[in-house]
């Protein structure tokens, strides 16, 4: 217990230092990310890494994102901390009925940690880098090499804070 809460100090110091548009309620989000990562047995710097790119811990982040595949343009709407889409929502977490579900941070990173865990169950020999691309674009559009740089290079980079923080609270 004393190691999670070195590591929640650490990060929201982190945060507030170097992320300008962290949340002011991003202490209880990382609580729960820490609360369900352990329920679900994974390490909490990769729910920690990708609520820190998608939102900044903010509860009420909204993305439109509009793609082109298959000459047809494809809007998708993603929302709350772990920027959930309401498809994405709705499989791994019934309690997810209405858009209005993904604004709840505990309904919200719950199916988040679950959709993680089911993608480093699935894909075992992916490199954390492919898990949070799968998680950024979807399964279908990863297997399609539709992959974000940036984003792996962004995942990375918070990635290793986020480990160093935590093996340094080891010492």
């Amino acid at each position: 217990m004393k190691k999670l809460n070195y590591i929640l100090m650490i990060t929201t110091i982190f945060l507030f230092f170097l992320c300008p548009n962290v949340s002011a309620n991003a202490n209880f989000n990382i609580n729960l990310i820490i609360k369900y990562s352990k329920m679900y047995n994974i390490d909490p710097s990769i729910p920690l890494t990708i609520a820190t790119i998608e939102s900044g811990f903010r509860t009420n982040a909204f993305n439109k994102n509009v793609k082109k595949i298959h000459k047809k343009k494809i809007s998708r709407e993603s929302h709350g901390v772990m920027q959930l889409t309401l498809i994405t929502g709705r499989f791994f977490n019934p309690a997810i009925k209405t858009k209005k579900d993904l604004y709840d941070p505990e309904k919200n990173i719950k199916a988040s940690i679950i959709f993680i865990k089911y993608l480093l169950d699935k894909h075992k020999n992916a490199s954390l880098e492919d898990i949070a691309s799968m998680y950024n674009s979807g399964e279908k559009e990863f297997n399609r090499k539709n992959i974000s740089i940036t984003y792996r290079r962004e995942f990375m980079a918070y990635h290793s804070i986020y480990k160093q923080m935590a093996s340094n609270s080891m010492k």
